[in-house]
């Protein structure tokens, strides 16, 4: 949320531990770690961390205000970037990125709604939640949890998230690239091992096909930093930024060839948790409901959350499934607040998303696992 420091009197923005944070011993340790990790990094291109406090039992940290919104936002708004503009910001955010790596910090999960912009158009590198201290003992990134945003990380993140490292967030910025120049996601799959398996295949619709008059040497760069194999992206963001501009032209040439792991399945321990199971029985419904993404730090107002209106279809002690105009990717976990028909009773749930299929005239039916299940008897009132 927006405040004002009482000392400065300028704008800040507070993001406060949620209840869910409180009860994860390892969520909340990185929280923690997400202050420590940001307070160190003083650069134009990351957002920093100011302050760490405690409000009551709760933690909260306090960052430097951005007047302006998200690469996300901005693309959702208004389509495609032109190439110098999404480049600009691109270089920007990987300089940033190199000094955090100078400092042992790994992102982990770099994408579009993690870069925010400012009024003059500058940078800067939101969200460290997920990032990982390679001089800390702290083990917070090796199960399932410390998994960040699918069609952005890197394969090998899915897992072996433990051994993140600066490959990793290469291959972020170059998918975050990717959707700013043709608007697309690069990896569209309706679960997370359809997306998995494109990645692994390395089976990208080249940016330069949807978009024609995209430089040869930027569409090379995507490629380069999509690729499953680790060992033949770039290995650090200042090789990235270097084949943005150009110079990368020099060194050798822009023809990609097939990797040897082309092919290779997911393990049956990765398939597992993909797949929607429905281990419960599933009431067909109708009920208004909200969807709310989470944001580390809203840009535009004093809300910390984007609400979207959405409908749900079916419901069960363990799942759902909704009716939403906005697609939400695979493994995203989002708040839903449920009401019933009457309004005499109320529940609010996490949910992790777990398959997006369009719906027959518009909208996308996503359907989830509640990450903390509902009683029989509330299903009951709620229905």
């Amino acid at each position: 949320m927006k405040a004002k420091d009482p000392v400065t009197g300028s704008n800040v923005a507070i993001k406060l531990a949620s209840i869910a944070i409180l009860r994860d011993k390892v969520l909340l340790k990185r929280f923690e770690q997400e202050y420590r990790s940001t307070s160190n990094l003083d650069h134009p291109n990351i957002v920093r961390a100011l302050e760490f406090g405690w409000v009551g039992s709760r933690p909260f940290i306090v960052f430097e205000y951005v007047e302006g919104e998200d690469i996300g936002a901005r693309i959702a708004r208004a389509g495609k970037l032109p190439e110098a503009e999404a480049v600009g910001y691109i270089v920007q955010i990987a300089q940033g990125l190199h000094e955090a790596h100078k400092s042992g910090i790994i992102h982990c999960d770099l994408k579009p709604d993690n870069i925010l912009l400012t009024l003059n158009g500058q940078a800067k590198l939101a969200d460290l939640g997920l990032a990982k201290d390679l001089e800390s003992n702290m083990e917070l990134t090796c199960d399932n949890r410390g998994i960040g945003t699918p069609n952005f990380i890197a394969p090998e993140q899915f897992g072996d998230a433990e051994h993140s490292g600066v490959r990793c967030d290469v291959y972020s910025l170059g998918a975050t690239l990717y959707m700013a120049v043709t608007g697309k996601m690069p990896f569209a799959g309706a679960d997370l091992s359809a997306i998995l398996e494109q990645k692994l295949a390395d089976k990208l619709m080249p940016p330069k096909r949807l978009v024609p008059a995209l430089s040869d040497h930027v569409d090379w760069a995507i490629r380069r930093a999509l690729l499953n194999d680790p060992d033949r992206r770039f290995g650090s963001c200042p090789e990235f930024i270097a084949a943005l501009a150009a110079e990368g032209k020099k060194s050798g040439s822009h023809v990609l060839r097939p990797s040897k792991s082309i092919g290779r399945k997911p393990s049956a321990k990765l398939n597992r948790p993909a797949k929607e199971r429905r281990r419960a029985v599933r009431y067909e419904c109708v009920l208004s409901t909200k969807c709310i993404i989470n944001l580390s730090v809203h840009p535009d107002g004093d809300d910390p959350s984007t609400p979207w209106d959405a409908q749900v279809c079916d419901l069960s002690v363990t799942g759902i499934g909704v009716l939403v105009s906005r697609r939400f990717e695979p493994g995203s976990v989002v708040s839903l607040v449920l009401a019933s028909k009457s309004g005499d009773f109320e529940r609010t749930r996490q949910v992790r998303v777990l398959r997006v299929t369009r719906a027959e005239g518009s909208g996308w039916f996503v359907g989830c696992e509640l990450l903390e299940k509902l009683s029989r008897d509330e299903v009951r009132q709620l229905l």
